[in-house]
């Protein structure tokens, strides 16, 4: 059975408004369907809509400005006693990065403990996972990347 995600699956990887992932329905960036009155959004959607130019050229500047903001002690996104961001860059083959991708965006919970964004540079073959969150959330992807290797 295959994965479907939510507007708001989307808009929380991608750190903006369920009204921004609205529009990029509306002017044709990101296809979906509806099913049971609410869209959905395949893998293949989102490997379209992250291979998107101008989404991915705004993820990145998003996500220079988060580390930046992190850095200066303003990321407000997530909360707790120890904070971490760091950057992850993982080279592998779409299909692959894809998998990789899935396994990382499970373990995000909604309740502000932990943040991911995710671009694939497929001139690079190269994933890169901008991660914000606590050491325990920081541990489990570092686990998920290390069983991907193997």
């Amino acid at each position: 059975m295959e994965d479907f995600y939510t507007v708001e699956d989307i808009a929380l990887m991608l750190r903006v408004t369920t009204r921004t992932v609205r529009n990029y329905l509306k002017d044709g960036t990101l296809k979906g369907r509806k099913i049971g009155g609410g869209w959905r959004f395949t893998d293949d959607d989102l490997s379209s809509l992250f291979s998107n130019t101008s989404v991915l050229k705004d993820q990145l500047n998003q996500d220079r400005q988060d580390v930046v903001d992190f850095l200066d002690g303003v990321y407000p996104e997530i909360d707790g006693e120890i904070q971490i961001c760091t950057v992850i860059d993982v080279y592998h083959d779409s299909d692959a990065t894809m998998k990789l991708r899935d396994a990382i965006i499970r373990l995000v919970d909604k309740d502000g403990k932990c943040c991911v964004s995710f671009t694939y540079l497929e001139s690079e073959n190269k994933a890169r996972f901008t991660l914000f969150g606590s050491h325990d959330y920081i541990g489990q992807v570092m686990d998920i990347i290390r069983r991907d290797e193997g």
